[in-house]
């Protein structure tokens, strides 16, 4: 699956007509932590969707992450694992890692393609 198409119709009761949106949206198995899924598909496909003037870039870059049911356990896990060595082990306070992300989110607010951001690994507790 790469895309899925949404339409939503409105009854236009004195019109005897309906209205419709449709939206499209593209879906793309991202990997997450250890799960990595196995994209494949066939020459055919990709034929077809080029002939159709898919947007490859747009599905990859843009497109919408998801899981299924085993894949969302295997993550939940993981981050419950990380949670726990984390909380046992954080060298950071909330606090300076709350800075950091500001600096973060100021720098990408303005940043273009060629700008870089350095950052100085703070001080341990």
């Amino acid at each position: 699956m790469v895309q899925i198409g949404l339409s939503a119709f409105i009854e236009i009761p004195h019109e005897n007509r309906y209205r419709v949106h449709t939206f499209n949206f593209y879906v793309y198995p991202g990997s997450f932590g250890s799960v990595n899924v196995k994209f494949l598909c066939q020459a055919s496909a990709l034929e077809f969707l080029c002939r159709h003037n898919f947007d490859f870039n747009k599905f990859i870059y843009d497109g919408i992450s998801y899981l299924n049911e085993e894949q969302e356990k295997v993550l939940c896990n993981e981050i419950e694992e990380l949670s726990v060595a984390t909380d046992a082990e954080c060298d950071y306070d909330e606090i300076t890692v709350q800075e950091i992300s500001s600096k973060i989110s100021e720098w990408l607010a303005t940043a273009k393609n060629e700008d870089k951001l350095v950052l100085e690994k703070p001080p341990s507790k």
